[in-house]
């Protein structure tokens, strides 16, 4: 972390210098050329122009001074405006990279097959630059990812844009930069299913193991341990143009941070977040019976975030517990942001299992048919102050003191088989 806000040096030049008043000898610092820096949602990479006993210089290209969040700065301290925070960053040494020569081991474009099966290989590592394996365009029955260990991928894993019935299924996904899997261009019928994340996003980038953009999707008896930015996203972010449908079904996947993951947190995330995260537009969006527990990060990082007024969406029978820096659901109210768009409508939530807080707005100024049903939240000695308004339909919470309390109502059926406490509910 550095040791306050950093400084702009010269705002013509764009140099700028975080403070940090290290005891780096001169021949430590002659190998580190580049500087990450968190900056709210996103960390950048700049080029080190030199480090002295005072701290550390680098040129900022988009260098921009900013209004926002009610304090004003310039956006090398996004942290410090989001979130009264600090900005953290880390130095590259070269000497301790080892980089592969080649990114890319399958590249398909513009080809009708029967089937494409890969299985049973393990990749260990791979250059930045274009994914592992590129699919795009390609008619066929089936394509399969199966049974094959993703090791040190600093690319994306897998892309696939307007290719059909793709199967990525039983495979371990371990040591990535970000950004594992993608799905885009009017692909239908892709499955992810039964498949192990562990340490992924290590790029500490605004990244996701799974991206689901404009597809077909069926993502179910995932784990996501130790991820980055968020473990799966979905639809279209506002100010792009959504040219085939994002639809899908999110269920039965478990998301969580180990004790000493959870602990480190800020060395591994980035802010204003969520373990499962939505884009405003969606054709129709289903998420139920998940378990999110244990995940925080450096600031605002929900269990599911509906950003940017997410619509058409159903979330209900999930389990998310431990979550303590925000809300363990959050759908906030957004102004429509793009011509056409219909932001906060057909949203329904009901059913879900918290210790912690929810929000979950409406449009407000018209009916945009957002319905929440009852909740269930387990309160010990934390104050739930959830936030609610703009809904067509609110029905009362109902509070529990502790998860057993559930067991014998109609709720066990619908989330029996998560592991709570140590034990299977």
């Amino acid at each position: 972390m550095a040791d306050s806000l950093i400084e702009v040096v010269n705002d013509k030049e764009k140099l700028c210098k975080i403070p940090f008043l290290n005891a780096m000898a001169a021949s430590d610092v002659t190998f580190c050329k580049e500087v990450q820096i968190t900056q709210w949602y996103k960390a950048p990479v700049y080029q080190v122009n030199r480090i002295d006993q005072s701290g550390i210089y680098f040129i900022a290209p988009e260098l921009e001074y900013k209004n926002q969040f009610g304090r004003s700065g310039y956006n090398v301290n996004y942290d410090y405006m989001y979130a009264d925070k600090t900005p953290r960053f880390r130095l590259y040494d070269k000497r301790k990279e080892r980089p592969c020569t080649a990114s890319c081991f399958l590249r398909i474009s513009n080809s009708a097959l029967k089937c494409v099966t890969i299985q049973n290989i393990s990749f260990k590592g791979n250059k930045e630059g274009s994914s592992l394996i590129t699919m795009s365009s390609v008619k066929a029955s089936k394509v399969l990812v199966r049974k094959c260990n993703f090791d040190y991928i600093r690319s994306r894993v897998a892309s696939f844009s307007g290719t059909d019935n793709v199967l990525f299924d039983n495979n371990v996904i371990t040591n990535t930069a970000g950004n594992e899997l993608f799905f885009n261009g009017g692909s239908n019928n892709v499955r992810v299913t039964n498949n192990q994340f562990k340490d992924c996003g290590l790029a500490i980038a605004n990244t996701f193991c799974v991206t689901c953009k404009e597809c077909s999707y069926y993502v179910a008896n995932n784990t996501f341990c130790d991820f980055g930015y968020a473990a799966i996203g979905v639809g279209v972010w506002h100010g792009s143009t959504k040219e085939s449908p994002s639809r899908g079904i999110i269920e039965h996947n478990e998301f969580y941070f180990t004790t000493s993951y959870f602990a480190n947190a800020l060395k591994y995330t980035l802010m204003d977040s969520g373990a499962i995260y939505m884009w405003t537009q969606n054709d129709e969006v289903v998420i139920r019976y998940n378990f999110i527990h244990d995940y925080v990060g450096a600031g605002s990082n929900r269990g599911i975030f509906c950003d940017d007024g997410a619509c058409n969406l159903k979330i209900y029978s999930n389990v998310i517990l431990n979550i303590p820096n925000s809300y363990c659901i959050d759908s906030r109210k957004s102004n429509d942001q793009h011509k056409g768009l219909t932001n906060n409508a057909n949203n329904f939530m009901a059913h879900n299992v918290m210790d912690g807080r929810m929000r979950f707005q409406g449009y407000g100024e018209e009916e945009r048919h957002c319905v929440k049903g009852a909740n269930y939240f387990v309160k010990g000695d934390n104050v739930i102050e959830n936030q609610y308004d703009g809904l067509e339909v609110s029905q009362k919470d109902v509070v529990i003191t502790r998860l057993q309390e559930i067991k014998d109502s109609k709720l066990s059926k619908m989330i029996k088989g998560f592991k709570i406490s140590g034990g299977s509910y």
